[in-house]
């Protein structure tokens, strides 16, 4: 007997109840975002490690009264502001996808819904246009303007002041078909 006959004989056995098909439609619905999300905190831990944790001790070295005080961060504090964004961006990321900021959410949207929901109604009220140029200051990854760019169909210039966002956004650019 192969094996698939000997599996197929197993699932035979399985009795269908209303509550057997009720726990499979749930796992059917719930074990792909559930997926998501762990293999996104799987990822975003695993950044913790090596370069990260470097990053992480630069980062409280410079906050130290002991090591760096407060005329060292006035005098680095391009290299204070750089290593906040290169930690946070991942943080940001794994809790909120690629656009960094909240939106109301409505009872029937999911949490990325609401986020799309919201950049395209800015979009809107801003009255933007296909082919306008916007400027988005401060972008983070460019979540939202990628967003707007497929919505309204506008050119959008990012821009953010860590070399980390703009390689990340630039890498998420290219995945999306949204580089130019």
């Amino acid at each position: 007997m192969s094996k698939f006959n000997k599996v197929l004989d197993k699932v035979k056995a399985v009795e269908f109840t209303p509550q057997n098909l009720a726990v499979v439609a749930c796992c059917a619905v719930v074990a792909p975002p559930l997926y998501q999300g762990l293999k996104q905190t799987v990822v975003f831990f695993a950044s913790l490690t090596g370069r990260q944790q470097a990053r992480i001790e630069k980062y409280n070295d410079m906050h130290s009264d002991e090591t760096t005080g407060v005329k060292g961060r006035e005098k680095d504090y391009a290299t204070l502001v750089d290593s906040y964004y290169d930690l946070a961006t991942d943080f940001y990321e794994w809790g909120w996808g690629s656009s960094f900021h909240f939106a109301t959410r409505q009872a029937h949207e999911s949490f990325r819904e609401s986020i799309l929901r919201h950049e395209h109604y800015l979009a809107g009220k801003l009255g933007v246009k296909p082919g306008e140029h916007i400027l988005d200051c401060g972008c983070g990854i460019g979540g939202p303007a990628r967003n707007i760019h497929r919505f309204s169909g506008a050119k959008i210039t990012a821009v953010t002041l860590n070399q980390s966002q703009v390689n990340r956004g630039n890498v998420l650019c290219r995945k999306e078909g949204a580089y130019r």
